[in-house]
Protein backbone atom coordinates (compact mmCIF):
# COMPACT_ATOMS: atom_id res chain seq x y z
CA UNK A 1 0.00 0.00 0.00
CA UNK A 2 2.75 2.67 1.07
CA UNK A 3 4.58 2.29 -2.31
CA UNK A 4 1.20 2.55 -4.52
CA UNK A 5 0.68 5.94 -2.99
CA UNK A 6 4.24 6.65 -2.82
CA UNK A 7 4.08 6.65 -6.47
CA UNK A 8 0.58 8.24 -6.99
CA UNK A 9 2.20 11.26 -4.82
CA UNK A 10 5.43 11.35 -6.60
CA UNK A 11 2.79 11.54 -10.21
CA UNK A 12 1.13 14.47 -8.68
CA UNK A 13 4.51 16.03 -7.47
CA UNK A 14 3.13 16.49 -3.81
CA UNK A 15 6.65 16.21 -1.91
CA UNK A 16 5.17 16.45 1.69
CA UNK A 17 2.94 13.35 0.93
CA UNK A 18 6.31 11.40 -0.52
CA UNK A 19 8.59 12.38 2.83
CA UNK A 20 5.50 10.26 4.73
CA UNK A 21 5.41 7.30 2.69
CA UNK A 22 9.38 6.71 2.40
CA UNK A 23 9.35 7.15 6.26
CA UNK A 24 5.79 4.97 6.28
CA UNK A 25 7.89 2.36 4.21
CA UNK A 26 11.72 2.73 6.64
CA UNK A 27 9.77 1.65 9.96
CA UNK A 28 8.33 -1.44 7.30
CA UNK A 29 11.65 -2.64 6.42
CA UNK A 30 12.80 -1.90 10.23
CA UNK A 31 10.02 -3.96 11.28
CA UNK A 32 11.19 -6.80 9.10
CA UNK A 33 14.76 -6.39 9.62
CA UNK A 34 15.85 -4.95 6.41
CA UNK A 35 17.94 -2.00 8.43
CA UNK A 36 19.72 -0.93 4.92
CA UNK A 37 16.80 -0.19 3.43
CA UNK A 38 15.34 1.07 6.36
CA UNK A 39 18.09 3.97 6.83
CA UNK A 40 17.60 4.22 2.98
CA UNK A 41 13.80 5.35 3.02
CA UNK A 42 13.96 6.80 6.28
CA UNK A 43 17.40 9.34 4.87
CA UNK A 44 15.34 9.62 1.57
CA UNK A 45 12.17 11.02 4.06
CA UNK A 46 14.47 13.13 5.81
CA UNK A 47 16.38 15.10 2.53
CA UNK A 48 12.75 16.03 1.32
CA UNK A 49 11.60 17.08 4.92
CA UNK A 50 14.99 19.16 4.99
CA UNK A 51 14.06 20.99 1.55
CA UNK A 52 10.50 21.41 2.96
CA UNK A 53 11.09 22.88 6.53
CA UNK A 54 9.04 20.09 8.01
CA UNK A 55 10.82 20.52 11.46
CA UNK A 56 8.54 18.18 12.58
CA UNK A 57 8.48 15.48 10.09
CA UNK A 58 12.13 15.99 10.56
CA UNK A 59 11.98 15.37 14.49
CA UNK A 60 10.37 12.25 13.63
CA UNK A 61 12.33 10.69 11.25
CA UNK A 62 15.35 11.56 13.15
CA UNK A 63 13.75 9.40 15.51
CA UNK A 64 13.01 6.68 13.50
CA UNK A 65 16.72 6.97 12.34
CA UNK A 66 17.78 7.09 15.80
CA UNK A 67 16.41 3.27 16.22
CA UNK A 68 17.79 1.95 13.19
CA UNK A 69 21.79 3.11 13.51
CA UNK A 70 22.39 1.51 17.09
CA UNK A 71 20.68 -1.96 15.60
CA UNK A 72 22.97 -1.35 12.94
CA UNK A 73 26.44 -1.10 15.14
CA UNK A 74 26.67 2.33 14.38
CA UNK A 75 26.66 4.16 17.75
CA UNK A 76 28.44 7.21 16.70
CA UNK A 77 25.22 8.22 14.29
CA UNK A 78 22.74 7.46 16.55
CA UNK A 79 24.22 10.10 19.39
CA UNK A 80 23.84 12.44 16.05
CA UNK A 81 20.87 11.72 15.44
CA UNK A 82 19.84 12.41 19.52
CA UNK A 83 21.91 15.44 19.24
CA UNK A 84 19.46 16.75 16.55
CA UNK A 85 15.95 15.35 17.90
CA UNK A 86 17.38 17.36 20.98
CA UNK A 87 17.77 20.81 19.15
CA UNK A 88 13.80 20.32 17.77
CA UNK A 89 12.43 20.20 21.20
CA UNK A 90 15.21 23.01 22.55
CA UNK A 91 13.38 24.99 19.96
CA UNK A 92 9.98 24.82 20.37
Amino acid sequence: MYRQSLAIYEKLGLEEGMANQYSNLGVVYQQRGDLEQAEAMHSHSLAIEEELGLKESMASTYVNLVDVYPTRGDLKRAQKGTGHIKLFQNHD
